[in-house]
């Protein structure tokens, strides 16, 4: 009795893998046409070539720094989510440290053949960024064949290698606005700091390094949505800690020793300070910087400690701590 309970149960076992498999299959085989025009897949290949496979890949298969585009990786991501949704996102942010530079149709044509590279087919309608559609009922993830043996070799990138000597030529407080409403900090504050702050490396004492912050929830995490991106220099780790201080996020760049005052809400540059140097295979292995009072404290790579006031970023002092003699410099 009981082998043919396990059996019949295997069976069931079976005929559910079955049914789900035989679902999968009519969903792949049941796509709608894309809601572009192969004409802008095309052109769309080569804008994407052009401004795009130096960090994604000329494959979209993510052989630079950027994630895949393609494949099981792209439909874990997007495949709920709206062919609009993935027009702003790529229109926000890319290229890199140059976003919204393309023009609409270029984008809307780098998302037609994002799609056509998973598997979705051209229609009629031509894509623009008001057309919305959720993205796996277009397409399934399968690449096709002349884009698959695309050549994984990368294009060169000039532009990306000429940004370094121009950053680096910079110094000083390039941009020298105020931050508002900036309150000192004091030991109190770090012993119990504002739910909305960010003031240490881990954010608290001990160490808890998660937010108390309510207003995202498992219910509404689903729905958030990208408001601004911040371009760091090109270059080394980014190992220093954004810290976050009513409403304003101090962020560094370890490789050329710049920090800056961003608006959390709005991403608007408040100062920016380069302090420099750029400094090739040195890395600061310090791992962040400090809020204390009304004062920002920054460890370069050249060994110098930095008092910056957080109202302005100019320096009020600095001290020289070490001298870098080999590959980690800075202070550790």
């Amino acid at each position: 009795m009981r082998k043919v309970q396990k059996i019949s149960w295997a069976l069931a076992v079976l005929g559910a893998v079955g049914a789900v498999a035989g679902a999968k299959l009519a969903a792949a085989q049941s796509l709608a046409a894309g809601p572009f025009t192969e004409a802008q897949a095309t052109a769309g290949r080569t804008a994407f070539n052009q401004n795009c496979a130096s960090c994604h890949g000329g494959n979209l298969a993510g052989d630079g720094m950027a994630p895949q585009l393609s494949g099981e990786f792209f439909m874990g991501k997007w495949s709920r989510r709206s062919t609009q949704d993935l027009f702003n996102e790529i229109k926000l942010s890319m290229p890199l440290g140059n976003a919204n530079s393309l023009g609409d149709d270029t984008y809307a044509a780098i998302v037609a053949y994002i799609l056509k590279a998973n598997g979705a087919q051209g229609g009629s309608a031509a894509f623009d960024q008001n057309t919305s559609v959720t993205i796996n009922t277009v397409a399934n993830g399968k690449t096709p064949a002349d884009i698959a043996q695309t050549p994984r070799t990368l294009p060169a990138a000039p532009a990306r290698q000429q940004r370094r000597p121009a950053a680096a030529a910079r110094t000083g407080l390039t941009v020298s606005k105020t931050v508002q409403n900036y309150t000192p900090i004091t030991d109190a504050t770090m012993l119990n700091p504002p739910e909305a702050d960010w003031l240490m490396h881990y954010r608290n004492y001990a160490g808890w390094s998660n937010s108390p912050l309510k207003q995202i929830n498992r219910d509404n995490v689903a729905t958030l949505q990208l408001r601004w991106v911040w371009a760091m220099d090109e270059g080394a780790r980014q190992q220093i800690t954004p810290l976050v201080h009513d409403g304003t996020m101090f962020v560094s760049t370890n490789y050329t020793n710049v920090v800056q005052a961003l608006n959390a809400a709005t991403g608007e540059l408040i100062w920016e300070n380069r302090l420099g140097p750029t400094l090739d295979n040195v890395e600061n292995a310090t791992r962040t910087m400090v809020l204390y009072g009304d004062k920002i404290y920054y460890p370069a790579t050249d060994g110098k400690l930095y008092a910056l006031d957080a109202r302005t970023g100019r320096i009020v002092w600095q001290h020289a701590e070490t001298f870098p003699g080999n590959k980690i410099g800075g202070m550790l």
